[in-house]
């Protein structure tokens, strides 16, 4: 969590300097990892708090047991819908940061959902 944190930050310093909208597209992309990171982390933690849990999510499911493939995947992703929104705000779409927003929030409610099982 800690290093989130720090993360967070360091996307809101270098965006000082940027336009408004530079800016909500990096502070949307920190965003979007750390709440896919976030969503792995509380996954994992439940699995191995809960042995009658499991992963609903068809992708996910086979990748939870390893740390490394299920951080990979859930990461990129991610970059592929931040790709996606930047590409979007070149071509000065309107909805551009839905291809971030979305997954941010549903990374975001997982997670919070996941930490909320005992």
């Amino acid at each position: 969590m800690k290093q989130t944190r720090n993360v967070l930050l360091l996307f809101g310093l270098l965006t000082n300097t940027l336009h408004a909208e530079d800016r909500l597209f990096w502070i949307l992309a920190g965003g979007a990892q750390a709440a896919a990171i976030y969503d792995i982390q509380t996954t994992r933690n439940v699995m191995r708090r809960c042995p009658t849990c499991y992963e609903a999510n068809p992708i996910m499911k086979p990748l939870v047991a390893s740390p490394p493939a299920a951080f990979g995947v859930a990461v990129s992703l991610s970059a592929g819908g931040i790709y996606g929104a930047f590409k979007l705000r070149k071509k000065r779409v309107r909805y551009w940061w839905v291809p971030v927003a979305a997954p941010l929030a549903l990374h975001a409610i997982a997670g919070l959902n996941n930490s909320r099982i005992r």
